[in-house]
C-alpha cells in the first residue's frame, strides 16, 4: 500500500475518533454537528478517488476497510434507488448485511423472528420458498438445503448479520459494493418487488395481451349455503431502528379478504387490522344475480346487493360512493352507460392494478385501504371493448381478470324498460373504528333511474336525493345516447330543486 494512502487513512481515522468523543459530549450543539458533517464529507472526498481506481478490483477495495467498520448501504438496481438503507458491517474480508434490513428494505415476503432466529416465506415469486433456522445452522431455499458455517453469520448488539456472498447464493442475487458512495448494487434475473412496481408505474410501451372471449350460453352456477372461493391474508411487518441507541420498533398490519358464497348469495368481506388499534374496519357485501328477471318477486329484478355497495348511477348529480345500503335493478347488462364506463371492483389493499383495452394499456392505480379500485370515465368505442385487469401483489404475485363491453345498436335495445334503485347511508360502513366527523353521516341517499328505448335512441329519467352539509338536495336528471355511423353520441342534463 503506498505511504501516501496509508497516511491519509490514519489521519482520517484520528479525526473520526476525536469528533466522536466531542459529539458525544455536546450532542445537541449545532456547531459541532456541522463540523462533524463537514469532516465526514471531507473524508469521503479524499477517499473517493482511491476507491474509484479500485472499483474493478473488489477484493482490494474491501481490503482497505478495517474489520468492524459499519456502513449504511443504499440498495440500487440499475437506475432505481431504494429509499431505505441496509445496516452493514465489514468482517472476515466480506460485507455482512443486517437480515431484518434486507427483508424490510427489499420488501421480501419473509416473516423472520429475531428472538427465535427462524423465518419463512418467499422471495421474488410465490413459488420460491425460503426457510431460515439459524439455531440448526440450516437454510432451505427453493428446495435446496444449505448448511451454514461459522463465517456465514455475525451477531453484534443483538443484530444478526448475514455474509453477503451467502445471501447471493440463497436468493440468486449478485451484489456489487460501491463503497465510496455506499451503494449496494443488486443484480437479479427476476425483478425485485419495488423495481417491478416502479417499472409498471413508469411504463410507456403498450403490451399486447390475449383476451379470453366469453362462450355462450353460460353454464349454470351452483349455489352454496357456505363456500369460500378466495381467502387472501396479507400480513406486513414494518421494522425500524432509530437513534444512536438503536431502539427498534415493529408495526404489524394485516388485511384479510374473503370471497365466496353465503346462503346462496355471492359474498365479499375485507377486514383490516394492526397491532395498535386491533380491527380498524370491516366491509361486507352480499349479492345475487340472474340472467332472467326472476328475483325479488314483483320487482322482476336481475340483480340486487346489500351491505357496502355502490349507488345507482345518475350523471351530473354527484359522484357515486361505497356506503352501507342496498341496490337493485333489472338490467341484463352490468354496464348501462355506453359512452363511458367505470371499471371498478374490490381486491387486496396495496396491490397495483393495470387496465388494458383491446390489448392497449389505458391506466393503472394502487388499490386503496378499503380494497377498492375504480377506473372512472373509461371511454367506450362503438364495437368491441375488451378489457383486461392485471393485478400485481407487493411481493410479485400476478392475477388477471377480463371484461367485455361491446357497444352496438342491438345492445342499446336491451335497455328498454330497465330500472335501477339504491338507498345508502352516508359515510357508513359495516364497521369503522374511527368514524368520520361529518354532519351528513348516517343520512340516507336515494337514487332511482328508468331507461326507455325511443326511436332508435336510449333515453333515461332519474331522481336523486342526498344530504350536503346538513341540507337535503333533490335532483332531476335526464339524457340520451345514440349510435350513428360507428360514433357514440351522449348528452346528459341535471338540475336540483332550486333550478340550479
Amino acid at each position: 500500500m503506498p505511504n501516501t494512502y496509508r497516511n491519509l487513512v490514519i489521519t482520517a481515522s484520528i479525526l473520526t475518533i476525536s469528533i466522536g468523543a466531542s459529539s458525544h459530549a455536546h450532542a445537541e450543539n449545532a456547531q459541532k454537528r456541522t463540523l462533524l458533517e463537514n469532516l465526514a464529507k471531507s473524508f469521503v472526498n479524499k477517499l473517493s478517488p482511491v476507491y474509484e481506481n479500485r472499483r474493478n478490483d473488489e477484493p482490494q477495495a474491501l481490503s482497505v476497510i478495517p474489520d468492524g467498520t459499519t456502513l449504511l448501504l443504499k440498495p440500487r438496481v440499475d437506475s432505481f434507488v431504494y429509499e431505505g438503507d441496509i445496516y452493514s458491517i465489514k468482517q472476515n474480508g466480506d460485507i455482512y448485511l443486517a437480515l431484518t434490513d434486507v427483508i424490510d428494505v427489499l420488501e421480501l415476503a419473509i416473516d423472520y423472528d429475531e428472538d427465535g432466529k427462524t423465518g419463512s416465506g418467499f422471495f421474488l415469486q410465490p413459488e420460491w420458498n425460503i426457510n431460515f433456522n439459524f439455531n440448526e445452522n440450516t437454510v432451505i431455499s427453493r428446495g435446496e438445503t444449505y448448511r451454514l458455517n461459522a463465517n456465514d453469520l455475525y451477531e453484534e448488539d443483538n443484530i444478526l448479520f448475514v455474509r453477503g456472498s451467502s445471501l447471493e447464493q440463497w436468493m440468486n442475487f449478485d451484489f456489487d459494493y460501491d463503497i465510496s458512495q455506499q451503494y449496494l448494487n443488486i443484480i437479479s434475473a427476476y425483478p425485485l418487488p419495488a423495481v417491478a412496481r416502479n417499472e409498471r408505474r413508469t411504463r410507456e410501451s403498450n403490451l399486447e395481451r390475449a383476451i379470453n372471449e366469453a362462450k355462450l350460453p353460460r353454464m349454470e352456477q351452483a349455489r352454496e349455503n357456505f363456500d369460500i372461493d378466495v381467502l387472501d391474508v396479507n400480513l406486513r411487518t414494518r421494522y425500524t431502528r432509530s437513534g444512536p441507541s438503536g431502539r427498534t420498533n415493529r408495526q404489524y398490519t394485516s388485511n384479510v379478504t374473503a370471497q365466496g358464497q353465503v346462503l346462496n348469495h355471492d359474498a365479499y368481506a375485507l377486514v383490516t387490522a394492526d397491532n395498535d388499534e386491533g380491527i380498524r374496519s370491516a366491509r361486507t357485501r352480499f349479492s345475487r344475480q340472474s340472467e332472467d328477471p326472476e328475483l325479488l318477486g314483483p320487482l322482476n329484478a336481475r340483480f340486487y346487493e346489500f351491505g357496502d355497495v355502490n349507488g345507482a348511477d345518475l350523471p351530473l348529480t354527484g359522484n357515486d360512493q361505497i356506503a352501507l345500503g342496498f341496490r337493485v335493478n333489472n338490467n341484463p347488462l352490468v354496464n348501462n352507460d355506453f359512452n363511458t364506463t367505470d371499471i371498478e371492483g374490490y381486491s387486496t389493499p396495496g396491490w397495483d392494478v393495470e387496465l388494458y383495452r383491446n390489448g392497449v394499456a389505458t391506466g393503472s392505480q394502487t388499490i386503496d385501504e378499503d380494497g377498492r379500485y375504480n377506473f372512472e370515465n373509461t371511454l367506450l368505442y362503438a364495437g368491441d371493448n375488451d378489457f383486461e385487469l392485471v393485478f400485481y401483489g407487493p411481493q410479485g404475485e400476478i392475477r388477471r381478470e377480463t371484461l367485455s363491453i361491446p357497444v352496438t345498436a342491438d345492445l342499446l335495445k336491451t335497455q328498454k324498460d330497465t330500472y335501477e334503485v339504491s338507498v345508502q347511508l352516508e359515510e357508513e360502513d359495516t364497521y369503522q373504528k374511527v368514524q368520520a366527523d361529518d354532519q351528513d353521516r348516517g343520512e340516507p341517499t336515494m337514487t332511482a333511474r328508468y331507461n326507455k328505448f325511443i326511436g332508435g335512441n336510449l333515453a333515461y329519467l332519474g331522481l336523486r336525493s342526498r344530504p350536503i352539509e346538513g341540507e337535503r338536495i333533490n335532483y332531476l336528471g335526464t339524457g340520451v345516447t345514440s349510435l350513428y355511423g360507428g360514433t357514440i353520441f351522449d348528452a346528459n342534463f341535471a338540475m336540483d330543486d332550486s333550478a340550479n
